[in-house]
C-alpha cells in the first residue's frame, strides 16, 4: 500500500518522521508531498482562500499532489492538508483518512486526538458519531502527529500570522498509535 499523507498548514514533511519510521516498510510505503508556503511573503503572494491568486496555486497543489496518485494509494491529509485531499481522493478512487481534520461525506476515516481543541472548537463534537469504527480516537491534541519542532514552529508562524486561532496544547506523541491504525489499514485494502 502507498501512504500519500498530505500536510497541515505550514507543516514540512520531515514533520510527519515519527509516523514515518513506524510504517511497515515491508509491506507500505510512505510519502509525504510538500505542498505548503514555509515563509510569510510567500503565504501573503498566495493569499487567502476564494482569492484568484489562492484558487491558481490550489490548482497547481492538486495537479502536484495527483502526479503522486498510484493504483495503491490511500490518501491520509492532516488537518488543512484535507481540503486538498478530500476532492483529489474521490476523483482517483482512492481511500481518503483524515487526522485532526472536520470531517466530510468524504472521509473515509478519521483518527482525532481526545484533547483536539483546534478541530473541536471549530465545529463538531456535537455531530461525531464516536461511535462509529472508523472513527479513531487516539490521546494527545491537533499536533500529535508531527514532533515537537514542527508543532512549535507551526504556532509560532500562525501567531506571526496573526491568526485568530490561537490555544495551547501539551504536546504527545502519538505517531505510534496512527502507524498503527494506518499499517493495518494498509492490510485490510490489500
Amino acid at each position: 500500500m502507498h501512504f500519500l499523507l498530505i500536510p497541515g498548514f505550514l507543516l514540512l514533511p520531515s514533520d510527519y518522521c515519527n509516523i514515518e519510521t513506524k510504517i511497515d516498510k515491508l509491506v507500505h510505503n510512505f510519502e509525504v508531498v510538500d505542498i505548503w508556503p514555509q515563509t510569510i511573503d510567500e503565504i501573503q503572494r498566495i493569499g487567502h482562500p476564494k482569492t484568484d491568486t489562492f484558487k491558481v496555486w490550489m490548482k497547481n497543489v492538486i495537479k502536484f499532489v495527483k502526479t503522486k496518485i498510484r493504483d495503491d494509494t490511500i490518501i491520509v491529509a492532516h488537518s488543512a492538508g484535507s481540503m486538498i485531499a478530500h476532492d483529489i481522493a474521490q476523483e482517483c478512487g482512492c481511500t481518503f483518512v483524515g487526522i485532526g481534520c472536520i470531517p466530510t461525506s468524504k472521509t473515509q476515516m478519521l483518527i482525532l486526538g481526545k484533547d483536539d481543541k483546534l478541530v473541536r472548537d471549530i465545529q463538531f463534537d456535537n455531530k461525531l458519531d464516536f461511535t462509529n469504527p472508523k472513527v479513531h480516537i487516539v490521546k494527545g491534541g491537533h499536533f500529535g502527529c508531527v514532533t515537537l519542532n514542527g508543532m512549535q514552529r507551526c504556532l509560532k508562524m500562525k501567531n506571526r500570522l496573526k491568526s485568530k486561532i490561537t490555544y495551547k496544547e501539551e504536546y504527545l506523541d502519538v505517531s505510534q498509535e496512527i502507524a498503527n491504525i494506518l499499517n493495518r489499514l494498509g492490510c485490510l485494502k490489500i
